[in-house]
């Protein structure tokens, strides 16, 4: 049954890798003005906070370190593309076709999807994983430079110091499994540099938002370093999760869309602590719920 659970799954990540390449392919086809909205949307899958839900569904339905650890590659590549644009400058085309904003090295899109499908393909070990995430990584890129918001320095940069930031963050199962106390530093620090990167670098909001989250997780790892063993779901609860966690993020993100500063960044602290914290309460209400019985039984 597994087996064949893993080979559908496949199928269909394959399948979904051939329907994007076939997008673009058509997109070439077509008149301009259906071309750039193709372009449009494949770009639009570039963005962190795509990557933040995507990490959500798989710290539910795969794994919750898998998720940890995506989610910390995605929001450290999303602070540092902040600070490497501030540090180097570089412009971007002229004329864009869709209005965009700051500098242009590295390229941000590539540089998050880059972090985000490398750490997952890592982790996952599996072939279609990593098929579709290169497809995915090629196709933004190219999406940047179709819509002439990048120079092709930009999306290459963004692209391999996005990689380089997975290949790490794919090291933190290790630091688990070894125990070794410096994984509990892994989020704080993410934290620190944000907030550090608000206050010196850029007065950007979304370092307010990455911190903010950072902080929120920090309870991940004390959580799932003593009682992993004993945290379970079931397939119901895996789906009422992402539904419970994803429902909250929403609301919290409009609320927060136009707040102060320190409103964003309280925000963002509580869709960080939902995350595990949601999981964490449900498994002991399970196991609780499970303790009873046993005692009526006995």
């Amino acid at each position: 049954m597994v087996v064949r659970l893993n080979r559908a799954i496949d199928l269909g990540i394959y399948a979904l890798s051939i329907a994007l390449v076939m997008a673009v392919t058509l997109a070439s086809m077509l008149s301009p003005s259906a071309s750039i909205e193709i372009w449009y949307g494949i770009t639009n899958l570039g963005d962190e906070i795509i990557y933040l839900a995507f990490s959500i569904i798989i710290y539910y339905l795969s794994s919750p370190w898998q998720g940890f650890v995506t989610a910390i590659a995605v929001l450290i590549a999303g602070a540092l593309v902040i600070d490497l644009k501030e540090l180097f400058m570089l412009p971007r085309p002229p004329n864009p076709i869709f209005p965009e904003e700051g500098y242009g090295f590295p390229s941000g899109h590539a540089q998050v999807s880059s972090a985000f499908w490398v750490s997952l393909t890592i982790l996952a070990k599996r072939r279609s994983i990593a098929v579709l995430g290169i497809i995915i990584i090629i196709l933004i890129s190219l999406s940047r430079l179709a819509l002439n918001a990048h120079y092709p320095r930009d999306v290459i940069g963004g692209a391999l110091i996005g990689s380089a930031i997975g290949v790490l963050a794919s090291l933190v199962p290790r630091l688990s499994s070894q125990g070794s106390p410096y994984i509990y530093l892994i989020s704080p620090l993410v934290c620190i540099f944000s907030i550090t990167s608000y206050f010196y670098i850029s007065r950007d909001a979304t370092l307010l938002k990455i911190a903010g989250i950072s902080l929120g997780l920090s309870i991940h790892t004390p959580i799932y370093m003593s009682r992993a063993p004993h945290l379970s779901w079931r397939g119901m609860d895996r789906l009422v999760l992402i539904s419970i966690v994803g429902i909250t993020s929403i609301l919290i993100l409009y609320l927060t869309k136009n707040a102060p500063p320190y409103l964003i960044f309280m925000g963002y602290i509580i869709i960080g602590i939902i995350i595990p914290m949601a999981g964490y309460m449900v498994s002991i209400a399970r196991g609780k719920r499970g303790d009873q019985l046993a005692r009526l039984i006995c």
